[in-house]
């Protein structure tokens, strides 16, 4: 079974020349000091994950009275619903 989760922020994906990747990663609010950030690969795949510490996530920017529901996995991957 997967833990139910709420993923929030924001990605802006921007295009480049060659193969490699580079990635930002902000965190903010209150709680960003007890989210982690993996790039440890899974299953011989690399891999950026968002580790949240909790079940579920308060993101203003969604507005009041909004909400949103995702699994995910506790290693950070998305679970089919």
């Amino acid at each position: 079974m997967s833990p139910s989760g709420d993923p929030a922020g924001e990605i802006h994906v921007v295009s480049g020349s060659g193969s490699a990747v580079e990635v930002e990663v902000n965190l903010m609010g209150r709680d960003a000091a007890s989210v982690r950030v993996s790039d440890e690969s899974l299953g011989g795949r690399p891999t950026l994950r968002v580790l949240y510490p909790r079940m579920s996530i308060v993101y203003p920017p969604m507005g009041r009275w909004s909400n949103t529901n995702t699994n995910i996995r506790s290693d950070g991957t998305w679970a089919a619903t």
